[in-house]
């Protein structure tokens, strides 16, 4: 009894999720198999990490116990003990649950490995998990889950304005993906958001080119799910002369495949350089992680690597630098104004003095976290936002990089550039009054660095 308005010509994904979503509203949902015991307990415990909306999971199995931690916006909290053999035998069947894995389980060696939920009835929201094992004396094994979220449907639909980069963060990430050939590096510590930028940019820019480039991944193994990307993974890769050669083998099979876009989970060695620069210098745009302290710092590491300085210093070889962080965001409902804080004694006078020199007028916008939290918050937080800086290199730029002049670089990319350092955007986060001062020292640097003379740009016209 249903009159049909109109017909729309869809993918076959979306007549999937819409049947999906009525079969769970119904009660209905396809059965999925059970596993064994062991693998049902492993899923129970990802469930319960993904509704305290947990990063990772660490279980580390001991002689006699095993102790299990999560890791919540950034911060490690103990979850529970388990005997030993109980947590031995949770992490085999973790592994036995991968798609993309070692071809067998080996409890004394180093082994890295993916469950998605193709395979695998992960919970609701949780798009995959990774897993790391690690061998410990006495017998023991270290398994490491890092949590893969599906985004929201907000987020899903967004760009990379939706991750907490400033406006000129944004402008600058948006002309690196429109370079059609170059490389674009993003730097940053473990759990930096480094998968997460690239992800949501290229499933912008797929949307932006209504699906008519080719996007080709390669990642060891692979992470986020991008929507119409080809994503090969790297396995059974134990040293790094062995990713190396699946990497030889993975960088021609996709420049074989005629890709648009290539991306590189993680540079790790001078092989993964050496064809990253090779993907770049064939007229492709590629997309790379590295682990390096800053975006300028970036260069430093692939000169590590054994690139030569004639790559290093071409700004059409290297399009875009970006080093970020990860930053606990206050609460909004229960977060404790500075001044009152101040008065309180919640701040020391010494950090107070530093946050009062580099907010000057807009001092009033800072926030401290409340650690009583609210039924809203766990603590005074609620999630975690991007610090970032971003290099998009001109000729001048690398001309001092090419005579090894760093500092002169750093001044020129902020004089000339539009550049603002990680930790000058934190700042900027300060007095939006989203971060705590606090946080801002101990994940960007001390604010008694920030310079007091880059302060009218830094809050004018590089502010929002």
């Amino acid at each position: 009894n249903r009159r049909i308005a109109a017909e729309y010509l869809v993918e076959l994904d979306v007549i999937r999720r819409v049947y999906e979503a009525a079969e769970q509203r119904s009660g209905g949902g396809r059965s999925r198999p059970g596993g064994t015991e062991m693998q049902r307990e492993f899923i129970k415990l990802i469930a319960e990490a993904a509704h305290l909306r947990c990063s990772d999971v660490h279980v580390k199995v001991g002689r006699y116990e095993a102790e299990v931690r999560v890791r919540s916006d950034g911060v490690m909290q103990p979850l529970r003990q388990l005997p030993a053999a109980f947590a031995a035998d949770l992490c085999a069947a973790a592994f036995t649950m991968a798609d993309t894995s070692d071809a067998s389980y080996r409890p004394y060696e180093y082994q890295g490995a993916r469950v998605s939920d193709v395979h695998a009835p992960l919970p609701e929201g949780v798009q995959a998990v990774r897993l790391q094992f690690n061998p410990l004396p006495n017998g023991g094994r270290y398994m490491v889950c890092r949590l893969l979220y599906a985004a929201s449907q907000a987020a899903a639909g967004g760009d990379i304005d939706t991750l907490g980069y400033g406006r000129v963060h944004v402008e600058q990430i948006r002309r690196m993906r429109r370079k059609p050939f170059g490389i674009n590096v993003i730097s940053g510590p473990t759990g930096s958001g480094k998968s997460t930028t690239p992800e949501r940019a290229f499933s912008a820019l797929m949307r932006e080119k209504r699906g008519t480039v080719n996007v080709i991944t390669i990642e060891d193994p692979p992470e986020y799910v991008i929507a119409g990307a080809a994503q090969l993974p790297v396995t059974n890769a134990q040293t790094d002369k062995e990713r190396g050669e699946e990497f030889r083998k993975a960088i021609p099979a996709s420049l074989r495949s005629d890709p648009d876009i290539i991306m590189i989970g993680e540079i790790r060695a001078p092989a993964s350089s050496a064809l990253a620069f090779t993907a770049a210098m064939t007229g492709h745009q590629v997309w790379a992680s590295l682990h390096a302290n800053d975006a300028l710092s970036i260069l430093d590491r692939l000169r590590d690597h054994r690139v030569e300085d004639y790559k290093l210093a071409d700004h059409t070889l290297i399009t875009g630098l970006v080093g970020q962080r990860l930053i606990r965001r206050l609460c909004d409902r229960c977060k404790i104004p500075f001044h009152e804080a101040h008065a309180d004694g919640i701040l020391d006078f010494d950090l107070a003095e530093k946050v009062a020199r580099v907010a000057g007028e807009r001092v009033g916008g800072v926030f401290v976290a409340n650690e009583r939290g609210c039924p809203h918050c766990r603590a005074g937080y609620a999630g975690r936002v991007v610090i970032a800086e971003c290099i998009l290199p001109d000729h001048a730029f690398m001309a001092h990089i090419r005579r090894q002049e760093k500092e002169a670089a750093l001044r020129h990319w902020l004089a000339h550039l539009d550049g603002l350092t990680m930790l000058e955007h934190a700042a900027q986060q300060m007095v939006r009054g989203s971060v705590d001062p606090r946080d801002v020292e101990d994940r960007a640097g001390e604010l008694a660095g920030f310079d007091p003379a880059r302060a009218e740009a830094v809050f004018g016209r590089l502010f929002e």
